[in-house]
């Protein structure tokens, strides 16, 4: 899944360098060539590949430019992730302009480094409360403060803290296809206040949805505990706007994994939603699952809290 933790090359061209075009659309995952790296070279001037990334595999349209790209089209409100369409082009000859709206990836992660302690999830439920500066480590994102995480938010389209309420900041570190994936929720209060939880889910087969997986996005969670379901603790999961059916992954043909294909599919559920696991599992259908419940609840400030979430992959 997308790694986000290195220092991009994202400084001015030189005046006499040739200006950057945008490549026609319709470049794809596996495809080779002078436009696959015309892409990559406007991926590495916009901050969303690095120069060594792009040496890994020139012309080559391989994992790093597949994720290179699915950044660039999250910062820029497109939903599709990894193939370079009529829309993702338009975005891109934008940016290359210079016109607002532009998001870089040094804009909405860390570049490395020692100084961060890695953030613990013990049975406190998360780390001590820490304050604006406070830096910690979040899979693969370092030294992660409250401002980086409120910054990783605004770039991504979210909203920090509206109306004073909580915001969190879900992270997701790994993804083992169906098997399961793992994420961080890192919980943002007005004032500095900052925990992770770990968020732990292993996916189990709804009927002919298949094997889930939210994409990343911006959501509202608002409560659904008082129909009795989800041992009685239970958060509907909207989208940005407050509709119902929010963007997944489906594993359609069952082979265990989530292809770019199936990733690209455009599935949609209105099933998702965030609740403890049954008897202190993590197994869902596809909905988040923090480990330690009981102590997120407390948190954000109970069970009858509206909050909203912005997912990425680390």
């Amino acid at each position: 899944m997308p790694t986000v933790n290195r220092a991009a090359t994202t400084g001015p061209m030189n005046a006499s360098a040739p200006r950057l075009e945008a490549p026609a659309p319709g470049l794809r995952y596996g495809m080779r060539g002078p436009q696959v790296l015309k892409l990559q070279e406007a991926l590495v001037k916009l901050g969303y590949m690095t120069r060594e990334e792009l040496a890994t595999g020139p012309g080559i349209f391989g994992p790093r430019t597949w994720r290179a790209l699915a950044h660039f089209k999250g910062a820029h409100g497109l939903k599709k992730l990894g193939v370079y369409g009529p829309k993702a082009a338009e975005a891109l000859a934008r940016a290359l302009a210079g016109e607002p709206g532009r998001a870089r990836k040094t804009d909405i992660t860390g570049t490395g480094g020692a100084g961060g302690g890695t953030a613990t999830t013990g049975g406190a439920g998360g780390t001590a409360p820490v304050d604006r500066t406070r830096k910690v480590d979040v899979g693969n994102i370092r030294n992660l403060t409250w401002e980086k995480a409120a910054d990783i938010i605004r770039a991504r389209g979210g909203q920090v803290n509206p109306g004073g309420r909580p915001t969190v900041l879900a992270v997701r570190t790994a993804n083992g296809g169906t098997s399961g994936y793992n994420d961080f929720f890192v919980v943002l209060k007005p004032g500095g206040e900052m925990k992770v939880f770990e968020a732990t889910t292993r996916p189990t087969r709804l009927g002919a949805y298949g094997q889930a997986m939210v994409l990343p996005g911006n959501y509202e969670l608002t409560p659904r505990w008082r129909d009795g379901k989800f041992s009685n603790d239970a958060f509907l999961i909207k989208n940005a706007d407050g509709g119902m059916t929010v963007d997944v992954a489906r594993d359609a043909n069952g082979d265990g994994r989530y292809s770019e294909r199936e990733m690209e599919a455009g599935y949609t559920s209105d099933l998702i939603r965030l609740h403890r696991g049954g008897q202190g599992s993590t197994a869902s259908s596809g909905c988040f699952n923090v480990q330690d419940y009981d102590a997120f609840l407390r948190y954000v400030g109970g069970r009858d809290v509206k909050f909203n979430l912005t997912l990425v992959e680390d």
